[in-house]
């Protein structure tokens, strides 16, 4: 969750494609922006809200395999770490 000028950004839990919703208590108004283009895990998510313009970003996870944990070590098991890294690292956002 975010928040900024009253404005609140929600993200769900579940991994895969997500949608960013946002909502104005006040004026009870939800809107759901477009989904990500790509899968994501456990994204971080910024919002800015100013008098003429909202800006707000889905930041790429730090978790790049589902059965990794955070700071990852150089043992990989599964494989599966390595390929998304690589795909993770030479994707553009």
């Amino acid at each position: 969750m975010a928040a900024s000028a009253g404005l609140l950004a929600f993200l769900s839990d579940a991994s895969g494609h997500k949608t960013l919703l946002l909502a104005h208590p006040i004026t009870r108004i939800l809107t759901a922006l477009p989904i990500t283009p790509t899968p994501r895990l456990s994204p971080t998510i910024g919002l800015v809200a100013g008098p003429t313009s909202i800006i707000a970003v889905v930041a790429r996870d730090d978790l790049v395999c589902p059965f990794a944990v955070k700071n990852i070590s150089d043992v990989d098991t599964c494989g599966c770490c390595a390929t998304a890294a690589v795909a993770a690292a030479t994707e553009v956002e």
